[in-house]
């Protein structure tokens, strides 16, 4: 149990907070980083994550709304899939990855440029000084506590704060190790979750804090000019334990300067997940969570209205090996404006059912 929480804190970027686990080199440096770093390591992996999903209501199309994680229903298709390779060394570092899967076709959507969506990450970094590393690039968003990677989350799905903040984005970070619990972080950015398309330039901070005792707390905050200035925080508090029981509790707020109606828009929302080990290989996860967009800043509903959700989840995982996991998820999702479409109408209230079976396989160069 005591690997399992090392895994998770590592993949939360709790243990070596200077040492994030996107510490890699884009391949096409590769020979670069060869000859200015001392032994670098070369790593290829591969990752597929395939999945079912029944929902509930009688959707006009098998597109789910308001998600991109199990985004076709009744068919049996890829979330996500990618193959990565990712180069350490004691000056150099970066990954390089290319991903498919319905998941990307729901989250790249407004990407105009279409090749820049099959580029998970491409970015590559340099150790400037002993506490600070420099990256460029495209790699995964500084927001949120549930990954991209479905593999390292609680639950097979994503929150809706996760849905419905930055998971990638553009630009260059520098990462600072204040001590060996506290490291810090400044972004400029390409606007909000943005690659190819012309946005002004923005910042993103992050504080981290982390403790050999389980505990992480993580303060991220994201300001820019997206169709109005855009002032959103991220707070996190992660705790994982030796016998293997973990907590993620997150909580987002964002503001927005809305010149076109000239007032003020905020959103919010909150989520807690617990994952609970059974056994050895199965493994029990919960989340509960709310989220409101009164100004339909983020969200704006299929018929039109505002959103404002609560919902609630349950998941089982299984490690049928050593590199393949079985999850299956129960969730539900309530809303008091009457947003899901069902049958050429509207209800308050969704259901969903999903299996998912992935595959990873590390270190295979």
């Amino acid at each position: 149990m005591a690997s399992l929480r090392a895994e998770y804190l590592e993949a939360q970027g709790v243990l070596k907070l200077a040492k994030f686990p996107l510490s890699v080199l884009t391949a096409a440096c590769c020979f670069c980083a060869g000859a200015l770093s001392a032994e670098p390591k070369l790593e290829t992996s591969a990752f597929a994550d395939t999945y079912y999903a029944h929902d509930f209501n009688d959707l006009p199309s098998k597109e789910r709304p308001y998600t991109t994680q199990a985004y076709y229903n009744e068919e049996y298709t890829l979330n996500l899939g990618h193959i990565s390779t990712r180069l350490t060394g004691d000056r150099w570092r970066g990954r390089l990855a290319a991903q498919y899967g319905t998941s990307v076709i729901a989250n790249y959507k407004a990407e105009p440029d279409e090749f820049w969506r099959y580029v998970q990450e491409g970015f590559v970094g340099y150790h400037l000084s002993p506490r600070l590393w420099i990256d460029a690039g495209i790699y995964f968003s500084h927001i949120g506590s549930e990954s991209w990677i479905s593999r390292y989350d609680i639950n097979y799905t994503r929150s809706l704060i996760a849905d419905n903040s930055p998971y990638y984005q553009s630009g260059v970070r520098a990462t600072y190790e204040v001590s060996d619990t506290l490291a810090a972080q400044v972004h400029l950015l390409r606007g909000w979750q943005n690659i190819s398309a012309d946005e002004s330039l923005s910042l993103g901070t992050q504080l981290k804090w982390g403790s050999e005792k389980g505990w992480c707390f993580t303060h991220n905050t994201f300001l820019g000019d997206i169709h109005g200035t855009r002032f959103f925080n991220d707070f996190i508090l992660l705790f994982a334990s030796e016998s293997g029981w973990k907590s993620s509790l997150t909580f987002d707020v964002g503001v927005q300067d809305q010149r076109a109606q000239g007032d003020i828009a905020w959103w919010h929302g909150w989520s807690w997940l617990v994952q609970q080990p059974l056994s050895d290989v199965v493994r029990l996860g919960t989340r509960v969570e709310r989220y409101a967009d009164p100004h339909k800043v983020i969200i704006e509903a299929v018929n039109g209205k505002s959103v404002n959700f609560t919902g609630l989840s349950m998941n089982v995982d299984v490690d049928l090996t050593e590199w393949l996991l079985w999850r299956t998820e129960y969730r539900v999702l309530f809303d008091t404006q009457g947003v899901f479409p069902n049958a050429g109408g509207f209800r308050d209230y969704d259901q969903l059912l999903v299996g998912s079976l992935t595959l990873a396989l590390d270190n295979l160069s």
